[in-house]
């Protein structure tokens, strides 16, 4: 939790997916009276839910707020629910929320993507605190909480209480390098281990010519598109994502020596002719082009395999030279250790919470706890069994007709399932590569081994990583108005050097780096987040922690 400010310490991570449940199930109290008259089904209590229109819903499926999944929870769920639509706009979404709570009309039950919206509105008191009502009078998320504690750390604010219901869901690697082992065995090269290793393969794979077209029109490496040039940082452990702020000898601290080696890489890289030329003002998608047709060797990307996108990737790739094969690379040994990359953490980035004003909050409690049930969680994350999709041997949801699933569930359910709990969760067993690839597509299969191996190279226990804690500080207006300001005025300067030649060398960067750096504001940002640190470094969650989460049965 952040004390500094009185906001809640909030990681910012990807969506829940499924994990294993743990079903607590509800019976109706029985009437002994033999006197007493049946008088038919109680009625349920009514609340209001958010839920996200995105303008989506085929016209025959109905609309956000009355569909087949809005009808079924209606009819299974222990509350009867008004759905609220809320644009999914980030320009929009928060104001409309606002608007909702100055009238008095939010929501019981506010579910969000975005862990600043929830700080804010915890900020200005619309939140409900939840450890009583969870204590008194929930079964099924009490039982996740007391499974998984750190769900509770992530959720909890400043004054010591709960605000925001978190799930779990499925980690994994975030960021990815890949690597045309082809090329390295054409050219009888070892796969590159420490930094020197990736210069030399990366210089090769520009000048001798790897495809065998007789041109030099190969690059080595990029150092641009999918925030490739954070991703060269994070190997020096340097993550522009939090500014470069690690855990250094029991501090929370930036090192900027960290980015001087990573710009220094990059420097040696365009001297010798590596990496496109061009980088600096290409489009942001040239770089997946050059992927794809084969003319580059070592592709770095800020995302994981584990998606559609990626396997589609692949196949272009595969299409335009059926001979490529391709290797995870994991990060080299650098002055900073060996790191393994950003994970995507076991937890949702945002979540839901309670409205203040909410008129029954017990109603809304029984009715999180269903959606964290077994079989809502199965119905909202997978459709229907027979229909959408078949259990395979390990229990996960096969889909049967994708076209349908689009069509019939598309982004709905998937809102819908913010605090779903299903089969799989944390583990990966029910993950993309294992439900979605077809082992008898040699491709798919081969896309599919990639995807394992590098799961396996980048979360290594053993060693540190470049995301030390799951959740940071969210910084005042005026601090994130120094960082950003920051971080533009340093990058320039890097830029700079790394195409600059002699005339501009990276040491004479370092230094204009460390004036910029002390004289707009970076020694506010170090005293605030050196002081963050050591008063919540007993209770942050660590990654570390984290990924002994995926071990767990």
């Amino acid at each position: 939790m952040n004390k500094l400010t009185g906001k809640p310490a909030i990681v910012s991570v990807i969506t829940a997916l499924t994990l294993t449940t743990i079903l607590a199930g509800c019976s109706t109290p029985q009437n002994n009276d033999k006197n007493s008259t049946t008088t038919g089904p109680v009625a349920k209590p009514k609340i209001t839910s958010s839920v996200f229109e995105r303008n989506a819903v085929p016209q025959e499926e109905g609309t956000v707020d009355n569909n087949r999944w809005t009808k079924w929870i209606n009819e299974k769920a222990p509350a009867e629910v008004t759905f609220v639509p809320v644009a999914r706009d980030a320009s929009k979404q928060k104001d409309k929320y606002n608007v909702l709570f100055a009238s008095g009309s939010a929501p019981d039950l506010i579910f969000e993507y975005t862990a600043q919206n929830l700080l804010d509105w915890y900020n200005t008191k619309q939140l409900m605190p939840l450890d009583d009502l969870i204590e008194k009078h929930s079964t099924t998320y009490k039982q996740w909480l007391q499974k998984y504690p750190d769900m509770k750390k992530l959720a909890t604010a400043s004054d010591g209480k709960m605000y925001m219901f978190k799930t779990v869901q499925n980690g994994g690697i975030n960021d990815t390098i890949l690597i045309r082992k082809d090329w390295l065995d054409k050219l009888k090269l070892e796969v590159p281990k420490t930094v020197d290793d990736w210069l030399k393969v990366a210089i090769a794979f520009a000048d001798q010519d790897p495809d065998g077209n007789g041109k030099k029109d190969t690059y080595g490496i990029n150092i641009q598109g999918s925030d490739a040039a954070d991703q060269i940082n994070k190997m020096f452990n340097d993550w522009n994502s939090q500014f470069g702020y690690t855990v250094y000898n029991g501090q929370l601290v930036k090192r900027l020596e960290t980015t001087k080696a990573a710009a220094d890489f990059k420097k040696k890289l365009f001297d010798a002719g590596a990496v496109d030329k061009d980088f600096l003002v290409n489009k942001p998608d040239k770089v997946k082009q050059d992927w794809i047709s084969g003319r580059l060797g070592i592709y770095t990307l800020n995302g994981n395999l584990n998606n559609t996108a990626s396997l589609a990737a692949f196949q272009a790739l595969k299409k335009n030279v059926p001979t490529a094969e391709v290797i995870a690379l994991a990060y080299p040994e650098t002055p900073f250790g060996k790191l393994n990359p950003i994970i995507a953490a076991p937890f949702n980035a945002g979540g839901a919470a309670i409205n203040i004003l909410a008129k029954d909050p017990v109603a809304v409690m029984k009715y999180v706890d269903f959606l964290v049930g077994a079989e809502a969680s199965s119905v909202l994350q997978d459709g229907f069994e027979n229909v959408h999709y078949k259990p395979d041997a390990n229990g996960c949801a096969i889909p049967i007709d994708q076209e349908k699933n689009t069509k019939e569930r598309g982004q709905t359910t998937s809102d819908l399932s913010m605090l779903s709990f299903g089969p799989g969760v944390p583990n990966s067993k029910c993950s993309f590569a294992e439900t979605f690839l077809n082992p008898a597509d040699p491709i798919q299969k081969s896309f599919k081994d990639l995807v394992l191996q590098a799961r396996k190279d980048y979360i290594d226990p053993n060693r540190e990583f470049v995301q030390p804690l799951l959740s940071y500080p969210v910084v005042s207006d005026d601090l994130s108005l120094i960082r950003v300001s920051l971080q533009k005025d340093l990058a320039t300067i890097w830029d700079k050097a790394i195409i600059g030649g002699k005339a501009y060398t990276i040491d004479q960067a370092f230094e204009d780096a460390k004036a910029v750096w002390a004289k707009n504001g970076g020694p506010k940002l170090d005293e605030y987040m050196a002081k963050w640190y050591q008063e919540n470094k007993d209770t942050v969650v660590t990654t570390k922690n984290a990924v002994k989460m995926w071990d767990q049965k």
